[in-house]
């Protein structure tokens, strides 16, 4: 059977959604297609002004919080958690498999409680402060809003 990212896009989504649900969020599914890099799938899950951003291409790739217009990418909201050395999303490696969102969903039930059901004020500070506290290199996008990069 040909590799298809949607539909492993979809099966990372069930194995979330039982949490995603039990919090309020729904799931969305973005685009899918061929890029310049290969094919790939992407989606969404939002509760109001929050959502978690997720893409795929030859295993789970970008995982992107937003609340409102602030957005921190999955390797900086740990950094600046203090919870990169706990993460388990962090060891992911491209290899087509589920893994990524195994480890995704470890990180969501242990690390993301702000972002889930908080007032979100961790959050914000921690996207409105990530310039100052993360060096260059640690930044998926430069950005601290939820414009994504051309």
């Amino acid at each position: 059977m040909k590799f298809d990212p949607r539909r492993q896009l979809e099966a990372g989504v069930a194995i979330l959604d039982p949490l995603m649900a039990d919090k309020g969020f729904s799931f969305t599914p973005e685009a899918a297609g061929l890029a310049s890099g290969g094919h790939f799938a992407s989606g969404v899950y939002s509760k109001g002004s929050r959502r978690i951003e997720l893409h795929y291409r030859y295993g789970l790739g970008i995982v992107r919080y937003h609340i409102g217009e602030h957005s921190l990418d999955q390797g900086a909201y740990m950094r600046l958690l203090g919870k990169y050395a706990e993460s388990q999303w962090v060891r992911v490696t491209m290899d087509k498999t589920l893994d990524g969102f195994h480890r995704l969903l470890y990180d969501l039930q242990n690390f993301c409680q702000d972002f889930f059901s908080g007032s979100g004020e961790e959050f914000l500070a921690l996207a409105e402060n990530r310039d100052r506290h993360l060096p260059q290199k640690c930044r998926l996008f430069p950005e601290t809003t939820a414009a994504r990069p051309a």
